[in-house]
């Protein structure tokens, strides 16, 4: 798929934007805000794999997981502060 993507990419660089409807949509793909696709697609993609975890792995993995996300930000914070 990322070669695709590279492929249609360079076809619209190379043709100057004269592929008709397809250069109209690679132009409005450009042009569109990273954060909405973000918060488009995030939120489905976690819940899905939420909906799909299975509770021992769950049970064995959420003291790391409280560590990582609570101290573990603070440390991060700090260290980037530090830098």
């Amino acid at each position: 798929l990322l070669i695709v993507g590279w492929g249609m990419g360079f076809l619209e660089v190379e043709t100057s934007g004269s592929l008709g409807t397809l250069s109209e949509s690679i132009s409005l793909w450009i042009a569109i805000d990273p954060h909405l696709l973000l918060y488009a697609f995030l939120p489905v993609l976690l819940f899905g794999d939420a909906m799909s975890i299975v509770w021992h792995d769950f049970h064995r993995t959420a003291a790391q997981c409280i560590v990582l996300a609570g101290p573990g930000v603070l440390i991060g914070t700090a260290l980037m502060y530090v830098v």
